[in-house]
């Protein structure tokens, strides 16, 4: 950490120390920064983000912050130390690391950090940012982020997501990138920014743990194993194999997959199959040969029958399609 970054993080500022003293929250913010609404603290986002297309800074600590809400996309990223917050009732920990995306009017409280207990809060702009935005992101197709995404509640008041990404080296070195970027190179910063956005993200939704406000059933949690079980050995795994490592009889564990996901075994494994040849249609230059081969195939006519049903167009037509559309 740069040594000017770290003293303005931890360096008590004039609000801290009111705060420290008088032992309450103290307001930091103008009036302008809230919106009408009497019945609930909102901030809206022209306030923050009226010549910036992202904003940074640090949440005060040493008083709990009351409950809130937002017109926007907020992340807070737990520098150092842990802190614990209420969304819609439900208490969390954010331990160091951690990553924790609130949706466009979530409504929040955050109890009182400590000393060494440095939270970072970041808005965006975009208005199409947004928890649903993040499964357009979900470069690898993965089985089990889409099946997790499909267990967020539609409403907007619950809708956040926690990131346990305190062992994700990756994690940590794009958000200290932003953060140095954003102090130190201010003319730069919305830029600079604006290209680490999708890197960390993707790289969240690809390799990090997370949950959200509702907790599984134990047939989703089923499913979910299942699902974790196809990614782990790439598709190669057969019913009978994964009903032994999950300690259930192939038919009742069959019988639970279809309940839940709609879908037999074995159709997962080919929406796996497929979905994975997509990723490697678009982001390698794998002859279809071999990516047949490495998604588990070996009869063309069967692979080719499946990838149209799955996208429409056959491998080959998919593949040059999609180039061109992107060139």
């Amino acid at each position: 950490m740069h040594p000017i970054i770290e003293e303005y993080l931890y360096t008590p500022n004039a609000i801290e120390k009111q705060q420290l003293s008088k032992g309450k929250f103290v307001f930091d913010l103008p009036q302008a920064s809230l919106s009408q609404n009497k019945n609930q603290m909102t901030f809206t986002k022209d306030y923050f983000l009226n010549k910036h297309s992202i904003y940074l800074s640090k949440h005060n600590r040493f008083a709990p912050y009351p409950t809130h809400t937002h017109e926007f996309l907020e992340m807070n990223y737990m520098l150092s130390g842990k802190c614990y917050q209420n969304i819609n009732g439900k208490r969390i920990l954010l331990d160091t690391g951690s990553v924790l995306l609130l949706d466009k009017g979530s409504s929040h409280s955050i109890e009182a950090l400590g000393e060494n207990d440095c939270l970072i809060n970041v808005i965006f702009k975009n208005p199409n940012q947004n928890l649903s935005w993040l499964s357009t992101l979900n470069q690898k197709n993965s089985l089990v982020f889409e099946f997790l995404m499909n267990q967020l509640p539609s409403r907007a008041s619950h809708r956040y997501l926690l990131f346990n990404s305190g062992q994700n080296e990756h994690v940590q070195e794009i958000m200290q990138r932003m953060i140095h970027t954003y102090f130190l190179e201010q003319e730069l910063a919305d830029t600079m920014i604006s290209l680490y956005i999708p890197i960390l993200i993707t790289e969240l939704v690809a390799n990090v743990p997370f949950s959200g406000p509702e907790k599984l059933s134990q047939e989703q949690d089923l499913l979910l194993k299942v699902l974790n079980k196809i990614e782990e050995t790439n598709g190669e795994i057969t019913l009978k194999e994964l009903a032994k490592q999950l300690n259930y009889h192939p038919n009742y564990l069959s019988g639970k997959i279809k309940q839940v996901s709609q879908l037999t075994f074995g159709e997962l494994i080919t929406d796996y199959r497929m979905k994975r040849a997509q990723f490697l249609l678009l982001n390698t230059a794998e002859p279809i040969e071999e990516i047949m081969q490495t998604i588990g195939l070996n009869n063309k006519t069967h692979f080719y029958q499946k990838f149209k049903a799955a996208y429409q167009a056959n491998p080959a037509q998919y593949r040059k399609t999609h180039l061109q559309q992107g060139s």
